[in-house]
């Protein structure tokens, strides 16, 4: 998981959080790092805490006021609609998603020896009791999602609700279609118990319980007052009735008897407090469900014997079990034997024992299981335990890593199961009808185990799109190039396909294309911890020295590259570090800043030029560094009326390097701030609009600027996408297709006109700012080379490619043609892999493409996207071929598009076999696939031509040409392989 740096602070002090959690599975290991004192001295966490000032009355918090901004958005007259959440809207222009709908290659716990999908993380899975291939997982910042079959697709059904970080999801088995999803991570206690006011980029605090009764498809949100603010851990619902559930949370343990309303349960049990922080686990007896327990975390196990009452009584457990010097506790019930319960403890971070009830004893008589785990020391933050449906013999502990506790007569033994599954687990989930089948979720996704655990793999993992990014970077010129960090899943490449690209390991943090030579990448681990690749980014050949030392910084702290000379380099932490080689000549100069706090770091930095750089900090100060020669010499440019708030983002007017745009975390203030710093004082004053017209009351994370006249602003918040376009004087939401989740960071790409947006748990989306509404409704597309999206005419041709592909033959730098397709792919004997096995994924990381052989049968395969927001039905493609002598194409026959999709006449280009009908969905892409056998030489070296119609997205007349020359490059739904 890494540290966490909230995304608040208050009106006069600055909040970290210094949770310290390792990372043994990351190339650095073990570290702990100390954000705002010197490395040498490391404070425990609750020493930490600042005293907040008086923002709010005692019963608010963040996610109260994130509710707010989030009502006040649905109120507000807004530039698309006047709406909550923003789903895709027919010939408007959207936002579409990019990917990633699967990470391969990314970082297992034996990252040496095993490459593992990732995608982001999963807190919570549900299996239908009666049609195990329907799968409900509960997200991070992403939702709710569901399969249907088995995981080979997965569709998200929550984006447009007020929250989409989930904490547990939980099934009516006497009623599957009902379904239970608490919003709000109850992982990490500190947040819960040290900042009532801030919240984890990494762990969002929620709104309410949410419920359905149809599958997933609509939503009532519950609630609100009890769970607002708040995060789950465990829902458990009554075996008969599914209107009866208990939910334990960090705001207590509730209790619903009629599906709707949320009371707390308090017979009996502790009250909440600095220490007892929260309920952490519930569980129902399924045999009884007047019988349940709960647990709390630093206090004990209770159980009652008349959990339908009216008024339960509850009584803690005393016998054997710990009561002191515990933490975090979870239960589990033997669906096998219900009357054998298990209650995990933990002592401080790590293991703190494994208990069992005595059956026939009512839960009075307890004993300890003679075993040790090594649950990783972040118990806080992610702990589970289940029980083995058939046996109560066999369980499983979700930590750091899986872990199978077994008895065998009377002798109990551990092992660690989960080595080859990404780190930081926090459930297990078993097929119904088979106790061997099993999930697992994690901070890398869902990975299956059809032998108990033995082995796991991760197919399933492909097709949500739940990644949780935090910074970005473009290249200069290429549409097809963006790199972004994300939460414990290392650096990541969209390299022109839905499929990113596993760039680099840990935590990722900023990242910088230089503008100059774009092979040269920098991105960060954490900390200081740096890496810098010369080829494009490839995995496994990075620079991993080029980071500072002797700074001392955020977790993600800030860097930023000279623009007219990319090679300079600065740093951003309790200094500014700068270098004249990207990292490489020791960052021998440190620019210290004048008037910052012990407790002060800079979070954003921007080099405007050559002699200039701006740095903002954790506590709402923004500097000038001038150079003089060679001396860099800082100032303080921030003054009153800016608030004291975390700045994440300092940009520069694009026609004024004194002009400045400040962008800031927090409530209760405006959030977007211009300064005029030409003058000897300073000139601040709000840029967020006011009235209706104002910027949410909302953390603002990213500030992007369109250079048109007048300007263009767009503002990624907490609660998504705001512009103006009359110099901030009034913000609209700019949001139609967005899920509803926080936008981490923007980027505007000049050369195409368009605006990305990071999200933080719904992975990258994209929005074209000049194309036709209609654009976004369906847009199927083929990639005529590596480099070329489907988005420009003509196609990008003799441009150099800015990454290797060797699957397709194409080296970092070698020159990519129109007549490169990277959509099509030839297999030959001995087959690759069986046609089955050949989807998205294994198209573009396993299947290479190999040159077709007289008289042997070629598999031809043609992958077709859809960049639309919607669906598009009806996709004929078509495959022909012709023989090429050097480089003059054959023009198509006069009659190709008035018989298309029939054949016509086949002079020169014939059909290879039928036309195939298809759908794309949105943001995918799909394989089609025909045998080919050339019978001479000659046919052998065929190009081939693919085209692809649709009536959602038809090709246009004009297009219809038939100088193939100029039909591929000026065609999105044409392309050719030479």
């Amino acid at each position: 998981m890494g540290l966490i740096l909230p995304h608040i602070s208050n009106e006069s002090e600055v909040e970290l959080d210094l949770s310290q959690e390792g990372r043994p599975a990351d190339r650095l290991g073990w570290e702990i790092l100390d954000l705002i004192s010197e490395p040498e001295a490391a404070p425990a966490p609750e020493a930490m805490v600042l005293a907040e000032a008086a923002v709010t009355g005692p019963s608010e918090n963040i996610a109260s006021r994130r509710v707010a901004a989030l009502q006040a958005r649905q109120a507000a007259t807004t530039f698309e609609a006047d709406v909550l959440a923003a789903p895709a809207i027919l010939n408007e222009p959207n936002w579409v998603q990019v990917g990633p709908t699967a990470i391969p290659n990314g970082q297992s716990q034996t990252r040496l020896t095993s490459r593992i999908l990732v995608s982001g993380r999963v807190t919570d899975i549900v299996v239908h009791p009666a049609s195990p291939s329907t799968i409900y997982i509960a997200t991070a910042r992403g939702g709710v999602w569901r399969t249907r079959d088995g995981g080979v697709s997965w569709v998200p059904l929550t984006d447009n609700e007020l929250s989409l970080a989930n904490g547990a999801i939980a099934i009516a088995p006497s009623a599957p279609d009902t379904l239970y999803a608490g919003t709000g991570e109850g992982n990490l206690e500190f947040y819960v118990k040290s900042f009532p006011l801030n919240s984890s980029p990494d762990n969002y605090l929620g709104a309410g319980m949410l419920k359905s009764t149809d599958g997933g498809i609509l939503w009532e949100t519950q609630g609100l007052a009890e769970f607002t603010g708040h995060g789950f851990f465990r829902i458990a619902v009554h075996s008969t009735n599914a209107d009866i559930a208990f939910a334990a949370s960090s705001a207590g343990l509730h209790r619903t008897t009629n599906g709707k309303d949320w009371v707390m349960m308090t017979n009996g049990l502790p009250a909440l407090s600095s220490t007892v922080i929260a309920a952490c686990d519930v569980a129902i007896d399924p045999s009884n469900p007047d019988i349940a327990y709960a647990a709390f975390f630093a206090n004990g196990v209770y159980r009652t014997a008349n959990a339908t009452a009216a008024t339960p009584v509850w009584k803690k457990i005393t016998s054997v079990l710990p009561t002191s010097n515990t933490r975090r506790i979870v239960i589990a019930i033997s669906p096998s034997m219900p009357d054998r319960v298990y209650a995990l403890f933990t002592n401080g971070e790590n293991f703190g024992g494994l208990f069992a009830s005595t059956p026939g004893t009512n839960g009075a008589t307890w004993t300890k299981i003679p075993v040790t785990v090594n649950i990783g020391g972040q118990s806080s933050y992610n702990l589970d335990l289940s029980v083995d449906p058939t046996t109560p013999d066999v369980l499983f502990i979700s930590a750091l890593s899986i872990y199978k506790v077994t008895r065998d007569g009377t002798t109990w033994s551990s092992k660690d199961i989960g080595k080859l599954t990404h780190s930081d687990n926090h459930c297990v989930a078993f097929d119904p009808t088979n106790h061997l089948t099993m999930y697992a979720g994690n901070d890398g996704g869902i990975y299956k185990s059809i032998d108990g655990g033995a082995t796991w793999t991760d197919d399933i993992n492909r097709g949500m799109t739940i990644t949780q990014f935090e910074f970005l970077d473009q290249h200069p010129e290429s549409d097809a190039i963006v790199f972004g960090g994300t939460q414990d899943n290392g650096t990541q490449g969209y390299r022109n396909s839905e499929i990113f690209y596993h760039a680099d390991e840990g935590d990722g943090s900023f990242v910088a294309i230089d503008p100059v030579a774009p092979a040269n990448i920098l991105h960060g681990f954490f900390s200081t911890s740096m890496g810098r690749s010369t080829s494009g980014g490839e995995y496994d050949k990075w620079n991993w020295s080029v980071g500072p030392a002797g700074v001392s910084s955020l977790f993600y702290p800030p860097f930023t590259l000279d623009a007219s000379n990319p090679m300079n380099i600065a740093f951003g932490g309790n200094v500014v570090r700068i270098d004249d080689q990207q990292g490489t000549n020791g960052w021998q100069v440190s620019v210290a800043l004048p008037g910052m706090g012990i407790n002060e770091r800079v979070s954003a930095l921007n080099w405007a030029a050559t002699d200039r750089i701006y740095a903002g900090t954790t506590a709402g100060q923004v500097y000038r560094m001038l150079k003089t020669g060679a001396t860099w010499k800082a100032a303080k440019v921030s003054d009153a009326p800016l608030p004291s708030r975390w700045i994440w983002d300092v940009s520069t007017d694009p026609a004024s390097v004194d002009t400045l745009y400040v962008s800031m975390a927090g409530f209760g203030t405006p959030h977007v701030w211009r300064g005029d710093v030409s003058g000897a004082a300073p000139a601040w004053a709000s840029f967020s609009g006011d009235g209706n017209g104002a910027l949410p009351d909302a953390p603002v994370f990213a500030l992007a600027i369109r250079p048109t006249t007048p300007l263009e602003f767009f503002a990624g918040t907490d609660v998504g996408v705001y512009r103006s376009t009359d110099d901030g004087a009034t913000w609209s939401l700019f949001n139609s297709g967005l899920p509803n989740t926080a936008i981490y960071d923007l980027k505007y790409h000049a050369p195409s006109e368009m605006l990305r947006a990071g999200t933080h748990g719904r992975g990258l989306w994209e929005r074209q700012l000049n194309a036709p509404p209609a654009v976004s409704n369906v847009n199927l597309y083929f990639r005529d080379n590596v480099m070329d999206s489907g988005r420009r005419a003509p196609s990008p041709s003799g441009v150099p490619a800015a990454f290797a592909d060797p699957l397709r033959h194409v080296s970092l730098g070698d020159k990519v043609f129109w007549w490169q397709s990277a959509d099509i792919k030839v297999d030959v004997p001995e087959y690759q892999m069986p046609v089955a096995n050949v989807n998205d994924l294994t198209f573009e990381t396993k299947l290479e493409h190999r040159n077709a052989q007289h008289g042997r049968v070629a598999r031809v395969y043609v992958q077709v996207h859809n960049r639309g927001a919607f669906e598009a039905t009806n996709v004929v493609v078509k495959l022909l071929r012709a023989s090429v002598t050097g480089d003059a194409f054959p023009d198509l026959p006069a009659d190709f598009w008035t018989a298309f999709p029939n054949d016509g006449d086949p002079a020169n280009w014939k059909a290879i076999g039928p036309s195939q009908t298809v759908s794309v969905l949105p943001g995918r892409s799909t394989i089609v696939e025909w045998d080919w056998t050339p019978q001479t030489s000659d046919e052998e070296r065929s190009c081939l031509l693919a085209i692809a119609d649709s009536p959602d997205d038809p090709i246009l007349d004009g297009n219809k040409v038939f100088q193939v020359s100029q039909l591929v490059p000026n065609e999105r739904r044409a392309t050719l392989r030479k």
